[in-house]
Formats: C-alpha cells, sequence, structure tokens
C-alpha cells in the first residue's frame, strides 16, 4: 500500500502525481523486464533496445522530425524512439528533470527559462510570401518593414 496519492485532478483530468510518474516509471521497466523474458523463453534473440525519448515543440513539421531522427533508426542496433510533442518550455522543464532526453524546437531555448541546455542549429529553411498582384507590388519595396503600419 503507497501512503501517497499517484494521481492528482487538474480541471477535469486526472494527471500523475511526481509519484505517480515514478512508478510508470518502474512499471515500464518492470514490463520491460518480462517481455524480455518471454524472448528469451522463445528463443527470440535478446537485444535491449536502446530507449530514447524526444521532445518535439508542437510548431515543428512532422515531416521535417521523421528526416532528422531517421538516421537513429538506422543504427545496427534496436533503437526504440518515443516522441512527445509539447509547449517548448514545457519541454525543457521535463529535459531538465530528464523525462526527455533531447528535444527539437524551432527556436533556441528561451534564457529566462532556468534550464541548463544547449543548443545546436541542425537546419535552416526558408520562407515565401505570397499575395495578390496589387499588394505584393505596394508592399515589395521596403519589405519586410513596408508591412508595419495601417493595413489599407
Amino acid at each position: 500500500m503507497l501512503d501517497r496519492p499517484l494521481l492528482a485532478k487538474s480541471g477535469r483530468k486526472l494527471v500523475l502525481t511526481e509519484s505517480g510518474r515514478v512508478v510508470v516509471r518502474y512499471a515500464d521497466e518492470i514490463f520491460g523486464l518480462g517481455r524480455e523474458m518471454l524472448d528469451t523463453l522463445r528463443d527470440r534473440p535478446v537485444g535491449k533496445a536502446l530507449r530514447v525519448t524526444v521532445g518535439i515543440a508542437d510548431v515543428v513539421p512532422k515531416l521535417l522530425v521523421e528526416r532528422v531522427l531517421s538516421p537513429a533508426l538506422a543504427l545496427a542496433g534496436p533503437v526504440r524512439l518515443v516522441c512527445k510533442e509539447g509547449n517548448p518550455d514545457r519541454l525543457l522543464a521535463d529535459l531538465a528533470l530528464h523525462e526527455i532526453d533531447v528535444m527539437l524546437a524551432d527556436a533556441p531555448a528561451n534564457p529566462n527559462v532556468k534550464v541548463r541546455a544547449f543548443n545546436h542549429l541542425l537546419g535552416e529553411s526558408d520562407i515565401a510570401f505570397f499575395g495578390r498582384t496589387d499588394l505584393a507590388s505596394k508592399y515589395r519595396p521596403g519589405f519586410p518593414t513596408s508591412l508595419t503600419g495601417p493595413t489599407p
């Protein structure tokens, strides 16, 4: 019997408490060992997969995520990727709590968030603007500064 709650009410939902998260991590390990035991008894090759938990900022395109993470799946040994999508500041907190191993975002870590994190630029992409011919002609001179001010 546990002397502490595993769930707490948050609005209309139940969320895991810190104790609940610890129990879930132990349960994952227990069930993983159970699967490994069954594989051993069934004479299947047992190679514990490298588990990598990736936090993905909700604004990052999923096609880009697939391209960035695909080399990890091509490694010689088994790899288990666990992806968690969310708000970048929340994911940074998860990184600080070691709930994720790495994070993919569209911008560097917010310096106001007191988390020791290292930023690495993985790539850049272009942006294209499209508009009606009359508006494009009007705003092209001095673009993008010409966009500040009242709209026509």
